[in-house]
């Protein structure tokens, strides 16, 4: 029985607490509602190239994840992290993928600047561009600028 998906990650276990790495699903069916956790692979076994292949799941919270299905084809089904703050409450302006079909997280760095490290931002697929708006930089000001992640 196939259902609809959500995925959730990371987050904050406790107001001071730090980041957290947990990885679940969501999967609502037609007649039931199930959580189940997500385990990464260690190893991808089609990809030809991995840009840098991460044993764990990364700690995050006040980031964003994008789903994105590809244009067709032979495209991966990928969810796209970014910014946010890891386990030592440091903020982030990495960018991370997941590649649902190999169970792989991936390390990547895109063309051009992503701008300043950012949490608390909005973040939207877009066709084939990942959309970020605004959010806090490393000094709590707001940020008013949009970056688009063309995929």
């Amino acid at each position: 029985e196939s259902g609809r998906v959500m995925f959730v990650h990371g987050g904050r276990g406790a107001p001071e607490g730090p980041a957290l790495d947990s990885f679940r699903q969501f999967t609502v069916m037609e007649r039931t509602m199930r959580w189940d956790p997500v385990t990464p692979t260690t190893t991808s076994r089609q990809l030809a190239v991995v840009p840098e292949e991460m044993d764990s799941v990364p700690a995050r919270r006040a980031h964003s994840i994008c789903y994105y299905a590809g244009l067709g084809g032979a495209a991966p089904t990928l969810l796209i992290m970014f910014g946010g703050y890891g386990r030592d409450g440091d903020m982030c302006r990495e960018l991370r993928l997941f590649d649902r079909d190999e169970g792989v997280w991936m390390s990547v760095a895109a063309a051009g600047s992503p701008g300043p490290a950012r949490a608390c931002h909005t973040a939207t697929m877009l066709g084939p561009f990942m959309v970020v708006f605004g959010g806090l930089d490393a000094m709590g000001k707001p940020l008013k600028d949009l970056r688009l992640l063309h995929l």
